[in-house]
């Protein structure tokens, strides 16, 4: 993928996260069902993996590496909720 993402841009983690392909679907739900959400996916033999919270606009969108180093998107993408001019 870094290979690939070198030939578009020299940030590969905003490419990533703004390039418009998703291969997985995703899904929010409160944090106190997650365990009984696992167990359901399960029985029909799917993983699900948390992979963030939703928290209020105001604070932007930050992800965390796997090293735990905050990182903040130059780019956010195409935004689903806002309303058309």
């Amino acid at each position: 993928y870094r290979r690939i993402a070198a030939r578009y841009t020299s940030n590969d983690i905003d490419l990533a996260i703004s390039g418009g392909e998703d291969y997985e679907l995703l899904l929010t739900a409160p944090r106190k069902k997650g365990e009984k959400l696992k167990a359901l996916f399960g029985q029909s033999g799917l993983q699900i993996t948390p992979i963030g919270e939703i928290v209020d606009h105001r604070h932007g969108l930050t992800l965390f590496m796997e090293d735990g180093r905050e990182y903040r998107p130059r780019k956010t993408g195409y935004d689903h909720f806002k309303k058309p001019r």
